[in-house]
This record gives structure tokens, sequence and C-alpha cells, in this order.
């Protein structure tokens, strides 16, 4: 489960009361590719989610969410402190 807040939808929009957040909730499953040697791995996610508080008038009720992303190697090799 995954639970998020998106206000960008709302820039610029004004309204009244409650009617001012969306709260995402839903399942999601994800997995990491392995690609060619120096290529990075990719990670994909798909979700679905159902705005479980949304505004009454012109929110979103659901979405699907898909990411695709470089997974970057480790910058530090060993351990700071130990």
């Amino acid at each position: 489960m995954k639970a998020s807040l998106n206000s960008k939808q709302f820039k610029g929009r004004t309204c009244a009361g409650k009617n001012r957040a969306t709260f995402p909730l839903g399942p999601g499953a994800g997995k990491t590719f392995k690609t060619v040697e120096p290529a990075p791995p990719i990670q994909t996610t798909l979700e679905f989610q159902r705005m479980a508080w949304h505004p009454a008038d012109f929110g979103q009720r659901y979405n699907i969410r898909f990411v695709f992303k470089p997974v970057v190697p480790a910058m530090v090799k060993k351990p700071i402190f130990e």
C-alpha cells in the first residue's frame, strides 16, 4: 500500500472548506530488470490508486501510475560510521 499527497493538480485552483487535498491509496507491484553491462538496472512499478479523500467537484477518483527509472549505484562504497 502507498499513501501520498498530490497537490500539483490543484495549482491555481481555489475551493472552500475541506476540499483542498487528494490522498491516493492503492496496491502496486514492481520489478527490477538487469540490462546490458554498461547501463544501470531499470526499476519499473505499476500502481492502481483510488482517491480515498478527494475534492467533491473537480478531483480525480482513480489513477493508474507507471514508474520507469534507472537505479543509480551507491556513491559511497564503504560505511561512513562503523
